[in-house]
């Protein structure tokens, strides 16, 4: 028999040893013994059974409760596999050991790669988490008054009063000779004498298997267990058709449900996990910076105080020396007291705009805004410049709240600035709190942020949005501040939040050093595509990729990382330490590329992305430029770039047809059509953009989208070609109910199938009349597109067996606008 089978289990017990401290003696003796039962051929099968199994007996009598024992015999049947220990302990004779040697040089091969695979586990745990784990073990290790407690019991330590399972673990996969550890490695970072964050403790649950971890994250303890299954071989691998573990992990704040495989990346073994169900149980934890607005306002805030000049408080306070585009009139207009309406491009300095009045006038400047992670973000601006701000949000604590609200109430507020989510403004506590402060005239205003949310969002899952009109039955200011907005959205926030007669301030949205491009998407392709462009354009760049679902970001990130980039992923499902552990590695530079869904964007703030890449179509044009701005907000080139499959309108539509709402649907119907023309048309990229938001301020081509640099491509009219088009439309209509785009296009182009032919669509006036105006069924299918997105011809869904089938109709107002002139087709 192989003597390295217990060689590697003595890697274990060695590891064991180190972590249980003063047994070091005992465990080399225990190896050195079973080394040598295996080395001696003289004895046979039975004495080879009989003295293993006294080995045992003496190993577990050092284990003290029956915690300890488990591990070991966890640790034992882990190395040498539990299928085989329960073979070597039915043996009857010496031939049927020998008869195992393969079996055994196979589960030998596995654990040589327990190092590797340890390295990926510990490689996916930021500096940072690695230095904590190696604090806390040795911070352990050496605390004083567990020594002299466990000393004065008699007895010693217990492997339960040091690090759990998963720390273990991680000591036990690594050598532990620190003059052999290179890079990723604990014992490579620098201890941090001070640190005292802990680890979270986590009951994690799989086939039949149930124990506690000490993990950062979620994700970490199902990796950890992951590693544990693929060693035990109950783990398949990832694409293989193997059907995926359940491996569930919980605790008092959140339970999470992962699918896990594993998967070979570089020649290395990674455990994949995809999240299958997460609910979070909020718990009342300390707010960023607990009651700090209580403080009186500072001098400097005082000795500004002392005059009305906006332009001082500007210089003063946020010290720059002048204003930019729409910024004083938007303050001057607030301070007369006008209900306000600001369109205003991401990075035009909104914050800025409510902040001046907030600091110049009596009262308190009530701000609602859409986001956690945006409301810290202004927090930590504004109390940066000294200005009293408070925030309610769900995160503090009731006692937290109170004392706000007890402030809030006083005859002299001491806070300027308020920040509050939507659904904690209109909450009846919160209410009551507002009438007060509006009878007592301690409330200056209220600043709805990101007010389209009020038009996107207001009529479905956050319709608090659609109840802050009710502040206005009070005469309270209310000033809406947007980044983007097309006349319809103005018009219906403004009368969703029932504004008065609102002065309106727009600012020009043109970003002169954002480029755009729209890129032919190949679905088979896609991802290639895109990685072939960040690898040859972009390498070492900071950028951002918007994919449509959670499974694309995971293998967007997979196929950058293939190549060399540092990536992360995003989307809504995440549990929300790993949410807030990968937009950090983003911001901080850590990654270069972050693959997202449009849950990652909004309060986003980082200066030097150089470009924003989106997979597949986002569902409006207010949708896109919010997201491609986040390119270039240091003023230095960025780019821009969309892959168009017109086929992905289809995933719209179906969440559009979920919507109940009608009017809110057509909205969002429209909304699609904006985009898709966008994608379709040949004029300026910019142009049209601008245009769509009725932006009159530039009108030039930009002569740096991919549009204006093919302008040598002239615009054909194609106005009668499209009336025949849409007349071969409404005669197959007239013949059966449901019709196909590539139906139409099969009978406009003159195609002879049997169907065709069965159904008599070959008689029709219109079949091949496109034959010889298009070479292909691709030109025609184009104009066909076209439109659709200007709304003449109408898809419909057909959702049947999870098939969703877009058919088509034909709008006869835009049809006789067509065939009188009023419309012209060019493409």
């Amino acid at each position: 028999m192989s003597s390295y089978w217990f060689s590697y289990f003595g890697k274990y017990l060695k590891g064991k040893a180190y972590i249980m401290e003063n047994r070091n003696q005992y465990f080399d003796a225990i190896v050195q013994q079973l080394q040598n039962i295996v080395e001696s051929n003289q004895y046979c099968n039975n004495q080879i059974e009989r003295q293993i199994g006294d080995v045992f007996k003496s190993v577990l009598q050092l284990m003290d409760t029956k915690r300890d024992k488990d591990i070991v015999k966890g640790l034992f049947a882990h190395a040498t596999s539990v299928k085989f220990v329960s073979k070597i302990q039915k043996v009857q004779n010496k031939s049927a050991i020998m008869n195992c040697r393969d079996e055994l040089k196979g589960n030998i091969e596995i654990f040589k790669n327990i190092q590797e695979t340890s390295q990926v586990v510990r490689n996916d745990m930021t500096c940072s988490q690695q230095r904590r784990l190696q604090n806390r073990i040795v911070q352990a290790r050496k605390d004083k008054e567990m020594k002299l407690k466990l000393e004065s019991r008699g007895r010693m330590m217990k492997a339960e009063e040091w690090p759990e399972l998963c720390k273990t673990m991680e000591y036990i996969f690594g050598e532990f000779d620190q003059k052999e550890k290179s890079g990723g490695g604990l014992e490579a970072h620098p201890r941090l004498k001070n640190e005292s964050e802990s680890f979270k403790k986590f009951h994690v649950e799989t086939n039949g298997i149930s124990m506690e971890a000490f993990a950062n994250t979620a994700t970490e303890a199902a990796k950890f267990i992951g590693v544990l299954l693929w060693h035990s071989g109950k783990l398949g691998a990832f694409g293989s058709g193997t059907e995926s573990v359940v491996i569930a992990v919980k605790n008092e704040e959140l339970h999470v449900q992962f699918l896990a495989w594993y998967c070979i990346r570089d020649g290395k073994y990674e455990i994949k996990l995809q999240t299958k169900y997460v609910r979070r149980e909020f718990l009342s934890i300390e707010s960023i910076t607990p009651l700090q607005t209580l403080v009186t306002p500072t001098q400097e805030i005082q000795a500004v105080l002392t005059g009305d000049n906006v332009t001082d408080v500007l210089q003063q306070v946020f010290g720059y020396s002048s204003f930019q585009p729409g910024q004083e009139e938007t303050i001057r207009t607030i301070l007369d007291g006008s209900d306000t309406f600001v369109v205003m491009p991401t990075g035009g300095g909104k914050t800025l705009c409510y902040a001046i009045p907030a600091i110049i006038s009596k009262g308190l400047t009530i701000v609602v805004t859409p986001l956690l992670a945006l409301m810290d973000d202004q927090v930590r601006r504004l109390r940066a410049k000294k200005i009293n701000v408070c925030y309610i949000n769900s995160r503090m604590t009731e006692q937290e709240k109170d004392v706000v609200i007890h402030c809030l109430s006083q005859q002299e507020c001491p806070y300027d600035i308020l920040l509050i989510t939507p659904e904690a403004l209109v909450s009846p506590e919160f209410q009551a709190v507002v009438m007060k402060m509006s009878r007592t005239r301690n409330l200056a205003r209220i600043i709805v942020d990101e007010a389209h949310c009020v038009d996107t969002w207001g009529n479905d899952f956050r319709q608090s949005y659609s109840q802050l009109s009710m502040f206005k039955d009070h005469s309270i200011q209310m000033v809406a501040f947007t980044g983007t907005a097309t006349e319809i959205t103005v018009q219906r926030i403004i009368e969703s939040l029932q504004l008065d007669s609102p002065h309106t301030v727009r600012v020009s949205l043109e970003r002169p050093n954002l480029s755009f491009t729209v890129a032919e998407k190949r679905e088979s392709k896609s991802m290639e595509n895109i990685t072939d462009k960040i690898v040859k354009e972009y390498s070492g760049k900071c950028g951002i990729v918007y994919c449509f679902s959670t499974r694309d970001t995971l293998d967007m990130a997979y196929n950058l990382k293939q190549r060399g980039i540092k990536a992360v992923y995003y989307h809504g499902q995440l549990d929300l330490f790993e949410k807030d552990s990968n937009a950090t590695m983003w911001l901080e530079s850590r990654a270069d590329v972050i693959c997202a869904t449009n849950a990652f964007g909004m309060g986003i703030d980082k200066k030097d992305v150089r470009f924003v890449i989106h997979h597949s179509m986002p569902k409006s044009m207010e949708e896109y430029f919010q997201e491609a701005g986040r390119a270039g907000r240091d003023g230095a080139p960025a780019h821009c770039t969309l892959f168009f499959r017109f086929q992905d309108r289809v995933k719209h539509l179906k969440h559009i047809s979920e919507i109940e709402d009608g009017s809110h649907r057509t909205c969002a119907k429209k909304r699609l059509d904006g985009i898709t023309k966008f994608c379709i048309g040949k004029e300026c990229r910019k142009q049209a953009m601008l245009r769509y938001f009725n932006d009159q301020h530039h009108n030039d081509p930009c002569q740096v989208c991919d549009a204006c640099i093919n302008s040598s491509e002239q615009l054909t009219d194609m106005t009668e070609t499209a009336n025949g088009l849409i007349n071969c439309a409404l005669e197959i209509l007239a013949m059966q109910p449901k019709v196909s785009s590539k139906y139409i296009i099969s009978v406009y182009r003159g195609h002879k199938t049997k169907e065709i032919v069965t159904k008599g669509l070959h008689t029709l006036p219109s079949f091949g009349k496109g034959k010889e105006v298009f070479k292909n069924d691709k030109g025609a299918l184009k104009l066909l597109h076209l439109l659709i997105s200007m709304g003449i011809l109408i898809e419909n869904l057909s959702l049947a067996e999870n098939q969703s089938t877009p058919f088509i109709t034909v709008d006869e107002n835009y049809q006789l606008q067509l065939s009188n002139g009023s419309i012209v087709i060019k493409m």
